[in-house]
């Protein structure tokens, strides 16, 4: 019998998707669009769950207050699951306030405030490590991409930041057969918290070198680790940009081939 097939995707995705070998084909006869959610099923979303267990909103208004905001927001439910957890959490026995609400800065600040508090409350190395983990976690292209716990750091600053960011809900991790890989747990973190759109834009230049660097790794081992695949003195030079801590051993041993390589081509040319 025929195996079907049955894979969800983002819309902004669907133009890679289409040009994939043999799936490009049949995805035009297979689409079904998830439409956004009404106003009137964001209420049930949000009244449902908590009547279910005998808890009440402070008033229909606040209510209407967390529709209005989740259906004006771009990737407004996944926000929404953010403040409704933080409002589960701080409701006062079976009643949920507008002074909670108000608390953690609404459904489209909820989620960047409760960032920004797990940032400040790390210590200076760990800000570091979590801002690169964080960073190495977005791909070029403005889309969360998995990583290994050695590819986001080795340092004890590295795995006590990774903890903290887990711990908070920031990051999750995912068990797959080649082991543990993390990822940023909401793509709301990636427009809507201030910080780390300021640390995309600031680092554009090293996060792009990085990207190079990783792409040429990757292709050198694959080719059996040639000199056809090494860099150049000028490619070189930008890894001023980077700092060693962004470097995994397989960049580094890249790096150090690519160096020595330039080093014999030096010395051969002034014979």
């Amino acid at each position: 019998p025929a195996v079907r097939m049955l894979m969800t995707a983002r819309s902004d995705f669907l133009a890679r998707i289409a040009a994939l070998p043999g799936l490009g084909d049949e995805l035009a006869a297979a689409l079904y669009f998830l439409r956004p959610m009404y106003p009137e099923k964001i209420r049930q979303a949000i009244v449902g769950p908590a009547k279910a267990k005998g808890v009440r909103f402070e008033s229909d208004a606040m209510v209407d207050t967390l529709v209005a905001e989740t259906a004006k927001t771009e990737g407004g439910l996944p926000l929404l699951q953010f403040a409704l957890t933080e409002l589960w959490d701080a409701r006062c026995e079976d009643l949920i306030t507008l002074q909670s609400l108000e608390a953690i800065g609404g459904v489209s600040g909820a989620l960047a405030r409760h960032a920004d508090q797990v940032v400040l409350g790390l210590s200076a190395d760990r800000r570091v490590a979590t801002r690169r983990i964080l960073m190495l976690l977005v791909s070029m292209d403005g889309t969360r991409t998995r990583r290994t716990e050695d590819e986001l750091g080795t340092s004890a600053a590295a795995r006590q930041a990774l903890e903290a960011l887990v711990r908070a809900r920031l990051i999750v991790a995912h068990a797959t057969s080649d082991g543990i890989v993390y990822e940023v747990a909401h793509e709301a973190l990636l427009k809507g918290w201030g910080t780390l759109r300021r640390w995309l834009e600031e680092f554009a230049d090293s996060r792009a070198v990085k990207q190079r660097l990783e792409a040429a790794t990757a292709e050198w081992i694959r080719l059996g680790r040639g000199k056809e695949t090494l860099w150049s003195a000028v490619q070189l030079a930008e890894l001023k940009l980077l700092d060693p801590a962004d470097i995994s051993a397989k960049e580094q041993a890249f790096i150090d081939a690519s160096r020595l390589a330039l080093k014999r081509h030096r010395l051969i040319r002034n014979v």
